[in-house]
């Protein structure tokens, strides 16, 4: 699913949750007053001014209007952490989502900080996280130059041919050369393979069946079915699903109590588009990629996965980004004239 997408930068975290709006409301801070500093809650987050972090406020309150003055903003709220503190914190009005199939509602909601936000394709950059975890557990050897068939015997009878050479790190990066469709058709289509994906006996099988349309490794290919591979293979080795490692490895240790990861069948979870979590948790998974895996000092994921997996490895088909990494998009932005990666 391409319509949600991450960015890290800069020791600050922002975290947009993209719908529809239609809300014309405003939320503006009377002149001369300071924004308010987030509420401090039981959540592991300090919260602190935008002064004390040395963030000026105008142009962020300028942001606030125009998000609110802007028909279809598209923007559900917005976080900023920087130094380790939640100084900034804004939800608005905008439209709902469902997942089955993936779509954006009519229904215009009120956003807040305790609602389950709905993280679409950013559930992919998390799968890479549990990934890394999986390999910092010795569930998953480290070489991810190891061809897939090591891990998964069952499909051994499709995974012939050039499809052996599939690996690891070709799963991670989009450039296992299967064939997938997902733009061409909505969600919900029978020709759309997400729709696929849920309405397979196998939904492994019907990923790792599709053709090749070019050589493993040489040639991104935006492909959600490759993701949820990876959830198997993290279940295959640890012998927990894909949500179950993920409370006992990621949710507990960052204190993350409410969630929801929506399931294909089975065992099987939406590793590529199904999580829902608060955005405050989202902010804390995060973090973690600005202090090199530590959450409050406890080392939730290696620094090495951390650094491995934020590499920029291919070059997407996309006009969106300027590199892939291990299910992380990157981008540059430009700030008072510097450009940032």
């Amino acid at each position: 699913m391409k319509f949600a997408r991450q960015t890290v930068f800069g020791g600050l975290i922002f975290l947009v949750f993209i719908s529809c709006s239609k809300d014309n409301s405003t939320n503006t801070i009377p002149e001369g007053n300071a924004y308010p500093v987030p509420e401090q809650k039981e959540d592991g987050w300090a919260t602190a001014s935008l002064t004390e972090v040395g963030i000026d406020q105008t142009p962020l309150i300028a942001m606030i209007d125009f998000i609110n003055s802007t028909a279809g903003h598209q923007i559900n709220d917005i976080l900023i952490i920087k130094n380790n503190k939640l100084v900034f914190e804004e939800y608005f009005k905008a439209n709902s989502y469902v997942t089955s199939p993936p779509a954006i509602e009519s229904n215009i909601i009120t956003y807040n900080m305790d609602m389950l936000h709905y993280w679409a394709s950013v559930s992919k950059s998390v799968t890479s996280v549990l990934f890394g975890i999986a390999i910092d557990k010795g569930f998953i050897d480290k070489n991810v130059n190891e061809k897939i068939s090591a891990y998964l015997p069952g499909y051994s009878s499709i995974l012939t041919g050039e499809k052996a050479d599939i690996t690891v790190k070709n799963l991670l990066t989009m450039s296992s050369g299967l064939d997938w469709d997902e733009t061409s058709f909505p969600y919900g289509n029978s020709k759309n393979d997400v729709t696929g994906l849920f309405t397979s006996n196998d939904p492994i099988r019907f990923v790792l069946s599709k053709n090749l349309h070019g050589t493993p490794g040489t040639i991104f290919h935006y492909n959600s079915g490759v993701t949820n591979v990876l959830a198997e293979i993290i279940r295959q080795k640890s012998q927990m699903n894909l949500l179950k490692f993920a409370e006992e490895y990621l949710f507990q240790p960052l204190g993350i109590i409410r969630y929801d990861w929506q399931k294909i069948r089975g065992d099987y979870y939406f590793a590529s588009g199904g999580l829902n979590l608060r955005p405050r948790d989202m902010a804390k998974i995060g973090s973690l990629f600005l202090n090199a895996g530590k959450w409050k000092g406890v080392q939730v994921v290696s620094e090495e996965w951390v650094h491995e997996s934020t590499q920029n490895y291919i070059v997407p088909d996309v006009n969106f980004a300027t590199g892939y990494g291990y299910q992380w998009w990157f981008n540059s932005v430009n700030s008072a004239g510097n450009k940032i990666d």
